[in-house]
């Protein structure tokens, strides 16, 4: 069998004249924490939703095993879906909630109770059994739902936005349990959300979408270091887009000079580059290539903001100690292996 548990093949997507989905294939992994991350509207909600059944393509495959899944009737997939609300059941207790979900199974009442109390100490959980959902904090909600969404051994959890209504500190410290829960449990999570640093800390991998269309697939690292285009280049981390013009041996850009890097692109055509903001280092200079316009402490560093004399703004991050003053002229140097040409 494949190690791949979910194949997507040519799957389009239309609501009206609006093409949500268009010809998008990808595959999934056994046990992958996988990531579906673009801007609003742009189709990986659609694709959750035909995964768990709620929605139908026009046209294309999904397989799970290599078995047709659109064909099994939504509430028998091997597919579960947490739910961004939670829909958590306000008037039973913890133990309840979670166990609702098998109650409808052949599991006699004592395999429900150890399956359920079995979940209940894997995802930690133990003091709030006889508590009500409105007796829990935010992330103990979500650990709830988790768990129910669990407690029926899907090969697939589906979670949409999991963490949006959490705040930073607790987002944060969930994105380390949701890890340790798909790794303690062995099922495939696929998540969707807009937020690339919550994409970029949880999956293994990560489809890139816009417009109803995936621009790359990758690990987070190769996502953040060589994206494909200027799409993934602006959507993924921070990052300094600039106009220059390809040479023969690379590009030139008015503040940056002539700078020798390998590309195929031919001499003379506008291209864009991409910088980021941790490869530039700055040297104060009586007239330079631009001036800083902003400096902001951040903890271990300092954020730069420098306008370039071609009105172009970049940023940079600079050692929290370093000698850099509003109003100062720099020059900028870099790496030529730092920099992505499209």
């Amino acid at each position: 069998m494949s190690e791949d548990l979910l194949k997507v093949r040519n799957l389009t997507k239309k609501f009206g004249t609006i093409t949500a989905l268009n010809n998008v294939s990808l595959e999934i992994r056994n046990n992958e924490m996988f990531a579906l991350l673009g801007p609003s509207g742009c189709g990986k909600t659609t694709l959750l939703r035909i995964i768990a059944g709620f929605e139908y393509p026009d046209s294309g495959q999904v397989l799970i095993n290599d078995s047709d899944l659109l064909s099994i009737p939504t509430r028998t997939r091997p597919v579960n879906l947490m739910f961004q609300s939670y829909a958590l059941f306000p008037h039973m207790d913890i133990f309840s909630n979670i166990s609702y979900g098998l109650t409808n199974t052949s599991l006699t009442k004592e395999e429900i109770n150890n399956q359920t109390n079995e979940i209940i100490e894997k995802i930690g959980l133990g003091e709030h059994v006889k508590k009500k959902p409105n007796q829990l904090s935010g992330g103990q909600q979500q650990r709830v739902a988790l768990a129910r969404a669990i407690a029926r051994k899907p090969k697939i959890l589906l979670l949409d936005e999991p963490l949006s209504a959490l705040d930073k500190k607790i987002r944060q410290e969930m994105q380390v349990e949701l890890k340790r829960i798909q790794h303690e449990f062995g099922i495939t999570f696929i998540i969707v959300t807009h937020d690339q640093e919550e994409a970029i800390s949880l999956a293994n991998r990560i489809a890139v979408f816009d417009k109803g269309e995936i621009k790359q697939i990758s690990t987070p690292q190769e996502l953040y270091e060589n994206p494909t285009n200027e799409f993934v280049a602006n959507f993924i981390g921070e990052g300094n887009i600039l106009k220059a013009t390809s040479t023969n041996s690379g590009f030139e850009h008015p503040c940056l000079g002539k700078v020798n890097i390998s590309h195929s692109m031919g001499a003379g055509k506008s291209v864009t580059i991409l910088i980021r903001p941790e490869s530039i280092i700055l040297s104060p200079a009586t007239t330079g290539a631009g001036q800083i316009t902003d400096a902001v402490f951040a903890g271990a560093k300092k954020n730069i903001t420098i306008k370039l004399t071609t009105n172009e703004i970049v940023r940079v991050y600079a050692d929290k100690s370093a000698n850099l003053e509003v109003g100062s002229h720099v020059n900028l140097s870099f790496n030529p292996q730092d920099v992505r040409v499209f």
